[in-house]
Order: C-alpha cells, then sequence, then structure tokens
C-alpha cells in the first residue's frame, strides 16, 4: 500500500500460505548477449535487467503460460507490469496485452508482426534457460523471429535508400503525359534493371510483391487509361541488401 497501512482482506489471506515458484527466473546479461536481436531490443533488455525487489521476469504458470514483467505501464492497461503470454495451438507465443497486440509498419501492403517487450523477455530467458519442457522449441522459435526481424529491417532500409535517389518532376511534364496513352498495350510492367542499383549485385526475377494479396488488383490509371495491370517486383539477391526494387 502506498500509505504503508496495514490492508487485509480475503485476497491477501489466500496468499499468506504459498509455494514459491520454482519456475521464475530473471533476465541476466549473459542472457541477453546470446539473445539474437537489433541494438534496440539490446538496450530494452539491459534497461529491463533490474526489476523491483523480489519481482522476476518470467514465472511459469502452466505448460503453456507465463506471466512476464516489464515494468509497469504509464496508461490504465498494464499498471502491475506483469502480462499472461500463452502459446497458441500452432507454437506461437502471444502477449495477451491490448497495448502489444498489434501490427507494425505504416505502409498499406506490409504489416509486420509485432514482438513487444514481454515476448522479447520470455524469448531471451527461455533461450538459456530450462524451465519448461519445450525450451528448444521456444529458443527455435526466438531464432526465427529474430532472424526474420533482422532480414526485414535490412530489407526495408535498403529499399528506402534506393527510393532516396529517385524523384518525380512536379508538375509533371507534357510529354511524360503524352507518352502515357503508349501504356493502353501493356498489362505487366516489371522492372528492366538486372542489378542493383545500391551494391551492383544481381535481381530476382520479377514477382508479386510480398504485401500482395492473391486477390489483390493493381490498377494503371492515367489521364487517358483505367485499366488492370500486374505489377511485379525484383529484390537484390546479396544478402547485406536485399533492395526491392
Amino acid at each position: 500500500m502506498a500509505s504503508e497501512v496495514a490492508f487485509v482482506c480475503d485476497h491477501t489471506k489466500l496468499v499468506e500460505s504459498h509455494a514459491y515458484p520454482s519456475s521464475a527466473k530473471n533476465l541476466t546479461e549473459e542472457d541477453i548477449a546470446m539473445y539474437k536481436c537489433d541494438n534496440t531490443t539490446r538496450t530494452m533488455l539491459l534497461e529491463a535487467i533490474h526489476p523491483p525487489q523480489d519481482f522476476r521476469h518470467a514465472v511459469q504458470i502452466s505448460t503453456h503460460c507465463y506471466a512476464v514483467y516489464h515494468g509497469a505501464s504509464q496508461g490504465p492497461s498494464n499498471p502491475i507490469g506483469y502480462c499472461h503470454v500463452l502459446k497458441d495451438s500452432a507454437g506461437h507465443w502471444c502477449c495477451t496485452n491490448n497495448s502489444c497486440k498489434r501490427k507494425t509498419g505504416n505502409s498499406k501492403q506490409v504489416k509486420v508482426r509485432h514482438i513487444c517487450a514481454h515476448l522479447h523477455v520470455l524469448f531471451c530467458i527461455l533461450r538459456l534457460s530450462v524451465i519448461a519442457s519445450d525450451t528448444t522449441s521456444s529458443s527455435q522459435a526466438s531464432s526465427l523471429v529474430s532472424s526474420t526481424q533482422d532480414s526485414l529491417g535490412v530489407s526495408r532500409s535498403s529499399t528506402i535508400s534506393l527510393n532516396l535517389k529517385r524523384k518525380v518532376p512536379y508538375p509533371v511534364p507534357q510529354e511524360v503525359l503524352t507518352a502515357c496513352r503508349d501504356l493502353s498495350d501493356i498489362s505487366c510492367f516489371v522492372p528492366p534493371q538486372t542489378i542493383c542499383e545500391l551494391c551492383a549485385s544481381p535481381l530476382s526475377a520479377g514477382r508479386r510483391h510480398p504485401g500482395q494479396g492473391p486477390d489483390d488488383v493493381s490498377y494503371l490509371l492515367t489521364p487517358s487509361i483505367f485499366s488492370v495491370v500486374e505489377i511485379q517486383v525484383k529484390f537484390c539477391t546479396n544478402k547485406d541488401c536485399k533492395a526491392m526494387h
């Protein structure tokens, strides 16, 4: 109690006698050093490495449920600091905090699954601990998530760098508008480049945009044309670039 006044109710009586959970675990610097993540995530984990007294970062509630601590939020969504992290039938861990259950990415075409701080804390701990029977699978899932995030981050950064080198004239010159009338017979647009404009590595073959659904349709819209077309993209094959053209 903030007022330091003794308080008793039926709930406090229930916890007067309890068994301390043997599966409680705290983050360590060694855990964080071994965890595959970006610098921002690593900094976040290091800042959260010292919880309040008698708090534990992760406490196993059941085979498929953990209570994970990452500090109380300023809003009403998580005043205590603990959130339940559950494993679904497909083996994926998900946080039950409403503030964490969201998609990231401002693009209408691409939505990336958000890995919240509670998931990072649990993945980091499970990677080096044997507090659950499914530690190995959780560690592999953690590595896969981290690798996916790193891959998306490299491709996105390279694509932004590539697009910063491009520009569209405004007002659009009349010769460009006139040339648009010659596009009426084209039904598929594929980047003509064969090498990456950033690192000169070979490009992949043309493919649909990764954020485009199977039923999504593209339209060519000009002052004189409105028609359905196919638009493809190419990716740099250099794993350190992966820019989308």
